[in-house]
């Protein structure tokens, strides 16, 4: 329902290029001879590929421009879809055109419920400081599940970072901003959802399923662009996207209050806001992140030392790391016994392979 509020709020208040919904529904019978109902969503069909961001490294410069100056348009069009309230469309109970700003749902809140199997209790948010605090709980959440083959680093690295983010991340979004107004952002614009032609020409931006109303500080460019989505950018010399990127923001910032913005948003070095989004959309990169935008902004000295002498100094904290060893080594245990890891198997870190023991563990509990 949110996606298709969404969606069409934005065919009508924009010309960002998105497909057109054919038909939609919830507890719909879809398979022959089955009970079973699924939700649908019927779109309209894109001629096209994904982007991938070898398009831009083999792309010669002027069509990289123009691809940018595209990717900046559809950006300062959703920028200027303002709310009172943070939150998700939903369509309008009463049956009024506009949709409403409903509870507030995300990738991270749903990765949590499906991985716990327990609802996460959300809501709408008229400041920033409350929508960043209800975000960091489910950061803090998704970590206190078990993880499997959980190393003593491993732990120490991401209590400390957790910590670390909490007192300070408030500081980054800035709390002059609890009465902007709100915009709605796409919450996932990877190249993978950037559909072009062979010109390079942006055909339709799709999968708008989390998409949703943010705090202004947290309408942050792609991270792809930023070099905060450091999957995405770790085989390609990122520099000369930023490069390129920031020479077009440049030519339109006389026109364009959006390309003022978002420059000021790449040249101010110490702005950890961009870091603070990308680990609050996605919890999984927490220690990346943290560590290689975050922790040298904070510290001078090395984070051996810091980490050490951090534990030394809170027992609690100590302790708290070695009650997650000794879940995770229960945890392993009992998904050996179920034949869902080998005995000498520890998980690995592709999303493939987490996804696929995931989905023997929740196929257990089930039973």
């Amino acid at each position: 329902q949110s996606e298709v509020a969404t969606m069409q709020y934005v065919q009508r208040h924009t010309s960002i290029p998105i497909p057109r919904i054919y038909a939609h529904g919830r507890n719909a019978k879809l398979i022959k001879n089955s009970s079973v109902t699924q939700a649908f969503l019927i779109l309209e069909y894109i001629p096209g590929r994904s982007l991938k961001i070898q398009d831009l490294i083999d792309s010669a410069e002027m069509r990289r421009k123009s691809f940018y100056a595209e990717l900046i348009k559809v950006l300062s069009e959703l920028r200027k879809l303002e709310f009172p309230i943070a939150g998700s469309l939903m369509p309008d109970p009463k049956g009024g055109p506009e949709p409403v700003v409903s509870n507030t749902l995300s990738m991270a809140s749903n990765e949590l419920e499906v991985s716990s199997r327990s609802r996460v209790v959300s809501s709408n948010f008229t400041s920033t400081t409350h929508f960043v605090h209800h975000q960091f709980e489910i950061l803090m959440e998704t970590y206190r599940l078990p993880a499997v083959s959980l190393s003593r680093e491993t732990a120490e690295l991401e209590t400390f970072a957790l910590d670390s983010l909490g007192q300070h991340i408030h500081q980054f979004v800035g709390d002059r901003h609890n009465d902007s107004p709100y915009l709605l952002a796409h919450a996932d614009l990877r190249c993978s959802n950037i559909i072009i032609d062979d010109e390079l020409h942006i055909q339709a931006v799709i999968d708008w399923d989390w998409a949703n109303v943010v705090p202004r500080k947290l309408f942050t460019l792609p991270p792809w662009i930023t070099g905060h989505d450091l999957d995405a950018i770790a085989y390609v010399p990122h520099r000369m996207i930023m490069t390129d990127f920031s020479d077009v923001l440049r030519a339109k910032q006389k026109d364009s209050s959006y390309c003022r913005e978002a420059l000021e948003e790449l040249n101010i070095q110490e702005n950890l806001a961009l870091s603070s989004a990308q680990i609050l959309r996605h919890p999984s990169c927490l220690i990346r992140v943290y560590y290689k935008f975050i922790f040298p902004k904070l510290f001078r000295d090395s984070r051996s030392a810091i980490i050490s002498s951090y534990f030394q100094r809170n027992k609690t904290k100590a302790m708290s790391v070695r009650q997650r060893l000794y879940e995770s080594m229960q945890y392993t245990k009992y998904l050996r016994e179920k034949g869902v890891l080998r005995p000498d198997e520890n998980i690995t870190s592709t999303t493939d392979d987490i996804e696929a023991w995931l989905a023997k563990a929740r196929a257990i509990k089930q039973q």
